[in-house]
């Protein structure tokens, strides 16, 4: 058992540059903003410099002055995990 766990401190990890894929973006972004306060500061349907293909969507979102802290993508074919 560490110390922090014996302490029961609270850790408060800083996520920088994380990135998630899911088939439901716009709920995502919503759960993220709910939750976490998060804001998108960058949408697109197309990211630049990818070859993405054709139904690619992406969120960056942030809750502070950070570029993005998580990056959500919603992938073409991609389906809900049952």
């Amino acid at each position: 058992m560490t110390q922090s766990s014996t302490n029961n401190e609270t850790i408060h990890p800083t996520l920088h540059h994380f990135g998630l894929t899911t088939a439901n973006l716009e709920p995502m972004v919503e759960w993220y903003n709910k939750v976490l306060g998060m804001k998108p500061n960058h949408e697109s349907s197309h990211p630049a410099g990818a070859k993405s293909p054709p139904g690619l969507k992406a969120s960056w979102v942030t809750n502070d002055k950070a570029n993005h802290r998580i990056a959500i993508m919603s992938l073409p074919g991609l389906k809900d995990d049952p």
